[in-house]
């Protein structure tokens, strides 16, 4: 039985979804005269200041963009990353933000009463990891995909999506449609374009610094329905839409979005313009659509961010 804590859907209950009062997991308690929650999963105590600070750091904001010419911004995620980078070099440990982001994806999908909701997946990896794992040492490649990963999981909360699983250098995202399907799936796209921009303008200048390589990624987003299942305790999303986006993501060149026929249906015309079909038989799906009866469309974005 699901605890009451847990929220639905239409509660429209704003992020984090009331997680201080989740006693599943979170205690509240004082520690040397410090209010704070008492994290039943992780044993360790995390301070009231310290839960607001972290939950302002990954709210969804429908404002938020990284542009190249935010200096203040692109500062102050510089700033994360370097920090992080330091303490991933002593500590092998996840970050707390992003062990926060996994329980509240695993609780979003717990608390759906109907098992087949319509998302936008989005699929990124990094371009020729393997080359990279074979000129860094295992501590230096662990740092590098560790702090990669927290970076996107705090820009996909930050476009009201989830992380849905971490696999190695890649990261699998959903973006819950609820009542306006137009808004999020922009915030998708959106969100793969501030990934690489992300990636050009804060990650690499900072892993050229710790004598890191630089990295370039493959982005790829579709919509559609998909199924919620449990595989063990958690749960997991399955169906035609995430099989589709993991044959869209690597037609994408380095440091380029791709994406599929019904989420480009559902981009205005200022976004759609930002993307062209693909011609090229080479790069062509060996796939038909399933309502069309037509080859499936794919459609790449015309900038490239390297």
């Amino acid at each position: 039985m699901l605890s009451p804590t847990i929220p639905k859907i239409n509660d429209r209950l704003p992020f984090p979804f009331d997680i201080q009062n989740d006693r599943l997991r979170f205690q509240s308690t004082t520690v040397n005269s410090q209010k704070g929650y008492y994290d039943l999963v992780e044993k360790k105590f995390i301070s009231a200041q310290k839960m607001q600070k972290l939950i302002d750091e990954l709210k969804p904001d429908d404002s938020f963009e990284i542009k190249p010419d935010d200096s203040i911004l692109i500062n102050k995620i510089k700033k994360r990353i370097n920090q992080n980078l330091s303490f991933m070099q002593k500590n092998t440990r996840d970050s707390y933000s992003i062990k926060l982001l996994k329980y509240l994806s695993n609780r979003f999908l717990s608390s759906q009463s109907d098992q087949n909701i319509q998302n936008a997946i989005l699929f990124v990896d990094i371009v020729k990891s393997t080359n990279l794992a074979t000129t860094l040492t295992p501590d230096e490649m662990s740092s590098l995909i560790k702090v990669f990963s927290q970076e996107i999981s705090i820009l996909i909360s930050k476009y009201s999506g989830f992380v849905l699983k971490y696999a190695g250098d890649a990261a699998i995202a959903f973006f819950p449609i609820s009542n306006n399907a137009e808004k999020i799936c922009q915030n998708a796209i959106r969100c793969a374009k501030s990934m690489n921009l992300l990636i050009k303008y804060a990650i690499n200048p900072t892993l050229e610094k710790f004598g890191l390589p630089e990295i370039k990624i493959r982005v790829g987003v579709e919509s559609g329905n998909n199924q919620i299942v449990f595989f063990g305790p958690e749960p997991d999303l399955i169906g035609s839409t995430i099989t589709m986006t993991a044959k869209i993501y690597p037609l994408a060149d380095p440091c380029q979005i791709a994406i599929g026929e019904e989420i480009y249906k559902k981009l205005n015309d200022g976004a759609a313009d930002h993307f062209f079909q693909i011609q090229s038989d080479s790069k062509k799906l060996p796939y038909t659509n399933s309502s069309t009866g037509k080859e499936y469309a794919v459609y790449l974005s015309k900038e490239v961010f390297s």
